[in-house]
């Protein structure tokens, strides 16, 4: 899917240990507001869908806090 990069949103960083492989990773995530554009091509790998979820459903799925960071600085220039 093409994108237009609006705005660059900040950056954030979380320490978290993996359970499956039993030692700590650095997450780091770089956060930008975009439009969505036209689909440039179908999926590449039959198992992964895009799906598009309201703000609240998208922070209670995701894993890392600075992900949810990111999501609640966006709703809060609403």
């Amino acid at each position: 899917m093409e994108i237009e990069v609006v705005d660059y949103l900040g950056s954030a960083r979380r320490y978290f240990y993996s359970t499956n492989q039993y030692q700590y990773y650095l997450s780091e995530g770089y956060f930008y507001i975009c439009n969505k554009g036209d689909i440039v091509s179908a999926p590449v790998e039959k198992d992964h869908h895009l799906i598009w979820l309201d703000p609240e459903q998208a922070t209670e799925c995701l894993f890392h806090e600075h992900q949810s960071w990111a999501i609640q600085k966006v709703m809060a220039r609403k």
